[in-house]
């Protein structure tokens, strides 16, 4: 889990650019630190929809877990009952 300075910084890219259509590249390096900064983890959690933005599974170099595909990916599954 960040540290109290980085999960401000995160809020803030979540609030202050993505939520307004704002990708920037300063961010996007922001938030790979914040993932490399925790090697132990064993994954990393997209809690926001829109971190999808800034990251993927190739530039975070461990398992991803995206809650804007998961959603979508089980809202077919319900859609097309094949949960």
């Amino acid at each position: 889990m960040p540290g109290e300075a980085d999960q401000t910084l995160v809020d803030r890219v979540i609030f202050d650019e993505l939520c307004n259509g704002i990708v920037s590249t300063a961010s996007r390096q922001a938030y790979r630190r914040v993932v490399a900064a925790s090697p132990d983890a064993d994954g990393v959690i997209f809690g926001c929809t829109e971190i999808g933005m800034l990251l993927d599974a190739d530039s975070c170099g461990k398992p991803v877990f995206d809650n804007l595909r998961l959603h979508v990916a089980a809202a077919l599954d319900f859609a097309l009952g094949t949960s």
